[in-house]
């Protein structure tokens, strides 16, 4: 035998979470590696859409994110870091201009960023291409709330309020990949 890419226990523990199991590895040097997976029983309302957007969440895509916050990068790169590429931006000028060159899959855009406003990102990105103005996804913190509202209700496009899940993230990121 020889050496692989180290992949196949990334994608099952993928897949084993993806459908609500667990995975756990115990080690004993000289003996070997005991794997205990845990499944949830079956489920007569789990349908074949619900295991494809488990498939999904494997589909590599690009997926940008615009936040003035260091930790946001650091959740996405854990939660979907494995599965897609993640580019991250602390200033949206930059951001967009990289964007008009080289369009990502999905952009997250934090409400509240100086200079350019998620507003002025959604209107820069239609400007371009209304498919690319399509990719933006706002997130808010609550902080601004009244301000945020009436600003991402005229835009009309989605919203992922922080906090969230990891699973949030990667059952959003699976929606709107398996779209496109």
């Amino acid at each position: 035998g020889g050496e692989g890419l180290g992949l196949g226990l990334a994608v099952t523990q993928s897949i084993i979470v993806g459908i609500g199991g667990s995975i756990e590895a115990t080690s004993q040097p000289g003996v070997g590696t005991t794997f205990r997976i845990s499944l949830p029983t079956q489920d007569r309302s789990l349908t074949s859409k619900t295991l494809m957007a488990t498939d999904d969440q494997l589909s590599r895509g690009r997926i940008a994110v615009i936040d003035q916050e260091r930790g946001i990068f650091q959740t996405f790169k854990r939660a979907l870091g494995s599965t897609h590429e993640i580019e991250c931006y602390d200033r949206s000028a930059q951001a967009v201009d990289r964007f008009l060159l080289n369009p990502p899959d999905i952009i997250f855009c934090d409400v509240s960023m100086p200079g350019l406003s998620a507003m002025a990102v959604y209107e820069l990105l239609g400007k371009a291409s209304p498919d690319l103005q399509k990719r933006l996804i706002v997130m808010t913190d609550g902080e601004g709330a009244a301000a945020s509202d009436s600003m991402i209700a005229a835009l009309s496009v989605p919203v992922l309020e922080k906090p969230f899940t990891q699973q949030q993230l990667r059952d959003l990121i699976s929606a709107r990949i398996g779209r496109q």
